[in-house]
């Protein structure tokens, strides 16, 4: 009897690396993909899509205060996120100036969501875009942007709309500035 037992013991000492170190990416192909991408520049379509925001103006520090005014605003007149959080920069991003820069932070909801002020419902509409996954300090945002400019640049596009970033973190409230983990999206269109 207790042979049988060992042998399920030994076999469990045995396949117990390949569970942890080879299985998880099959198991969790999503979280696997965004980790195996990062830095990665693709040509994306996008599907149009509805979501809710907060337009704001002048610098992004008070982006902890504007996430949770957001979120509250939306549990007051029951509208629930679809999705991650997104947050969209207006303007050329070849010249920022942070004390004038015109962003919105918001989420995608249902197409049948309700939203009212001082929420602002809208549509993505922007298709194709110009993707990459940010793994690292918001400072170091802005060098993976010129990454994707340069890309752009490089294979004929321009900018043809808004800079979106979509967390890839599943809770907004968890969001670490020195570690973000974002997937940068920049519409565009080829040069004729």
């Amino acid at each position: 009897m207790k042979k049988p037992k060992l042998f399920v013991i030994f076999c469990f000492i045995l396949l117990l690396p390949a569970v942890i170190f080879v299985l998880p990416p099959f198991i969790f192909p999503v979280a696997f993909q965004a980790q195996e991408r990062i830095g990665e520049i693709t040509l994306k379509s996008i599907e149009p899509f509805v979501y809710f925001s907060l337009r704001q103006k002048g610098s992004f520090e008070s982006i902890d205060m504007i996430i949770n005014q957001l979120i509250e605003t939306a549990r007051s007149q029951n509208v629930y996120p679809a999705g991650p959080l997104l947050t969209i920069f207006h303007g050329d991003l070849t010249s920022i100036d942070p004390a004038k820069m015109e962003w919105e932070i918001g989420f995608p909801v249902t197409p049948q969501a309700l939203v009212q002020a001082p929420l602002e419902r809208k549509i993505w509409e922007f298709s194709p875009v110009v993707a990459c996954i940010h793994a690292g300090p918001y400072e170091k945002m802005g060098e993976t942007i010129r990454k994707m400019l340069d890309w752009m640049e490089a294979n004929g596009y321009i900018q043809a709309g808004p800079l979106l970033e979509r967390s890839i973190e599943e809770d907004p409230t968890r969001i670490r500035p020195n570690y973000l983990r974002v997937e940068i999206w920049i519409p565009c269109k080829k040069i004729d």
